[in-house]
């Protein structure tokens, strides 16, 4: 991602340590209720205050999302005690992105307008049909459109997809959805895939100086989608309200010229709801899982990552259709921490030379290595004398020390 013109923010300070500590653990749950940021039926449930709806805004519907384990295992054992964990901590578990409480008009007008029957973009196919292979496919043929103009993969399940670090800004891709015929439930919409058993998928843990992260609990896939990342969209003045924010959110888009010109040319699109996406993708807006999201809030950051950020429509072209999809650039392990570059904006105001991902930590570890040899090397036992010079002639006159 360091080759990508636009700077990406999300996350936390980054550091490493190990711990052997026995964890204790809380399990966070949620509501489907759009209004309530979290909520449990567990005895160890931690609430958070009702967010206000936004009166102005067209209402994205809530979809209750899993529940996963998470463990402490400080040092210090009293910080292992959910309420000794940090506020960051808590959120409300949610599938897919909602609406937040401060978003530009542009983008509200664009997932209102998004949200009509005629500005959907589904396809007719039955059933068990396979869309990824139809040439009828209205969503098949959107994907190709996509392929065609920006050299996006056709994003088919069970194939790779082809990870660079310039993808999320110049290669959308498109997938079916629900609202399908089939039901997304084709080869076409390998997202699928990524909402089966998510809690025995992941292991959420917190250690000293690192804070929470996330590991693999099976093998991923190189090239094969590992999560979405999810949260409520909101605009620049939330962002900038509060630092938390701030270091959590992604941009969703930002003055997005290319996209612009691929809508232009979608003849399936008005002209009245093209002037309207137009409106809405030449500003910006940022997804933020501060309070409403996925574990992907937890993803570390890593200079040699091994997951790249993608962008995926599904159902339609309205910033509510656009989701932030993470794919695997290797295969990973069980066991493996998930990471992704944050950027390089994000470094150097964040972490700055104190980065301490497994990358970072083995270039330092190879440096004081280094430095080490060349102190033993330049260093002698002050037992032995010191080695003495003699001299001699040369025929040409020149004295040669040795």
């Amino acid at each position: 991602m360091a080759s990508c013109q636009k700077s990406i923010f999300l996350g936390r300070l980054t550091t490493f340590t190990d711990s052997n500590i026995s964890p204790t653990s809380l399990i966070f749950s949620s509501k489907m209720s759009s209004r309530t940021l979290r909520s449990s039926s567990s005895s160890n449930a931690i609430s958070t205050k009702t967010q206000p709806k936004t009166e102005e805004a067209p209402l994205i519907p809530v979809t209750k999302g899993p529940v996963i384990r998470m463990t402490s295992n400080m040092a210090d054992k009293a910080q292992n005690d959910h309420s000794m964990w940090p506020s960051t901590s808590k959120f409300e578990s949610i599938w897919g992105n909602v609406l937040g409480e401060r978003v530009n008009k542009s983008t509200i007008a664009a997932i209102r307008e998004g949200m009509k029957i005629e500005n959907k973009v589904t396809c007719g196919c039955r059933p068990g049909q396979d869309c990824s292979t139809n040439p009828a496919c209205r969503c098949f043929q959107t994907a190709s459109r996509l392929r065609e103009h920006f050299g996006s993969d056709i994003l088919t399940r069970g194939k790779p997809v082809k990870t660079v670090d310039t993808m999320y800004w110049d290669r959308p891709m498109f997938a079916c959805s629900g609202s399908c015929g089939c039901k997304g439930q084709c080869n076409l919409n390998a997202l699928q895939d990524i909402c089966e058993d998510p809690a025995k998928k992941f292991k959420i843990t917190r250690t000293d100086g690192k804070g929470f992260c996330v590991y693999s609990a099976r093998v991923i896939k190189k090239g094969s989608p590992v999560l979405e990342f999810s949260g409520e969209i909101t605009d620049y003045l939330a962002i900038k309200s509060n630092a938390d924010i701030e270091q959590y959110s992604i941009m969703l888009y930002n003055n997005e010229t290319k996209l612009c010109d691929f809508f232009s040319k979608e003849e399936n699109l008005s002209s009245k709801y093209k002037k309207i996406l137009w409106s809405a993708y030449r500003s910006k807006a940022w997804i933020n899982p501060l309070n409403r999201g996925n574990c992907a809030r937890f993803f570390s950051h890593g200079c040699k990552a091994n997951m790249e950020l993608g962008r995926v429509f599904q159902g339609g072209f309205s910033p509510a259709d656009m989701k932030i999809v993470l794919f695997a650039k290797e295969i990973i392990k069980p066991g493996t921490e998930l990471t992704f570059n944050y950027g390089p904006s994000y470094k150097e105001i964040f972490l700055g030379n104190k980065c301490l991902c497994e990358a970072c930590k083995k270039e330092a570890v190879k440096k004081l290595e280094n430095a080490v040899k060349r102190i033993l090397k330049n260093s002698r036992d002050p037992s032995e004398p010191p080695s003495k010079k003699k001299s001699v002639k040369k025929l040409d006159g020149k004295e040669n020390v040795r």
